[in-house]
């Protein structure tokens, strides 16, 4: 957002709040080899299970391009509205991965774009744009 008029900043995602779950299967992508894959087992029935697997994952306090801080791990993930705000977010639950005593990991994505180009972004003050910004991937990434 921009922070003189409130109205969006230029370049920064934003959520959508019409997102349905099934575009948000697959990979997705960011800065620094950052990566997780979305998916859900047992998909035909309505109580399927939803996965993640990340790649190069950042704990919460992490300094834009460090380099430092990442992890590999997986876990299950719940797509749910944001709270008190218009959009829609993903929260992650890690059963794997995080090293013990370690900060907590970023666990909260917001949903943005549109069906056919979805991203996912961290949630941050509105007035900055994120640094974890995700676009979906049509192949494997590296």
């Amino acid at each position: 957002m921009n922070a003189l008029d409130g109205a969006p900043s230029y370049g920064c995602p934003q959520a959508a709040s019409d997102m349905e779950e099934t575009a948000l299967r697959g990979w997705f992508t960011g800065a620094d080899d950052m990566a997780i894959k979305l998916w859900i087992e047992n998909s035909t029935s309505d109580t399927g299970e939803a996965h993640f697997q990340v790649k190069n994952w950042r704990y919460s306090n992490y300094g834009h391009g460090d380099g430092q801080g990442t992890f590999n791990g997986n876990g299950s993930w719940e797509y749910q509205p944001r709270s008190g705000i218009d959009g829609m977010e993903i929260k992650l639950n890690f059963a794997k991965g995080p090293a013990p005593g370690s900060p907590d990991p970023v666990s909260f994505l917001i949903v943005g774009g549109d069906r056919t180009h979805p991203v996912l972004f961290e949630d941050v003050d509105p007035d900055t744009c994120p640094h974890i910004v995700m676009k979906k991937e049509t192949k494997h990434p590296r």
